[in-house]
């Protein structure tokens, strides 16, 4: 089938079908059906670049698997661990930063709660929160 797409020609072959005829049969206005459907239908697998063991694949469209050329990923150890090791303790450092901010956050919110209890003269609300201030000390 010949086909154009902004003013460029192009052959087009639908894929073949292959159809089975079914068991089943019914009547649609009137008119008596025979269902069928298809022998088998293709469907296309993705291609994914793998590798087992140090050894490189890409599985195929088709379904199958072919062998990729060796590739030397050999990466020196030292500088690795060491840019890891350095950004483990700075990732350390801000953890206990925005802990230490988050603690100071609390203790100010409870100061207020405290205050606010004093001057209600809620006596059992204050030793509620003045135990609550022990554990955070």
């Amino acid at each position: 089938m010949k086909l154009a797409y902004r003013a460029t020609q192009y052959d087009y072959e639908p894929p073949t079908v292959d159809m089975m005829e079914s068991n089943l049969s019914g009547e649609y206005r009137g008119q008596k059906v025979q269902f069928s459907y298809p022998r088998h239908i293709p469907t296309p697998q993705s291609i994914n670049r793998l590798s087992y063991r140090g050894n490189d694949y890409q599985t195929t469209a088709t379904g199958g698997i072919e062998a990729l050329p060796h590739v030397d990923r050999h990466v020196p150890v030292a500088p690795s661990i060491q840019a890891s090791t350095a950004a483990m303790w700075v990732q350390k450092a801000r953890l206990t930063e925005a802990d230490q901010a988050h603690r100071q956050a609390i203790l100010q919110h409870l100061q207020h709660r405290i205050a606010a209890a004093q001057a209600r003269g809620d006596e059992a609300l204050l030793h509620q929160l003045e135990a609550e201030k022990q554990l955070f000390a």
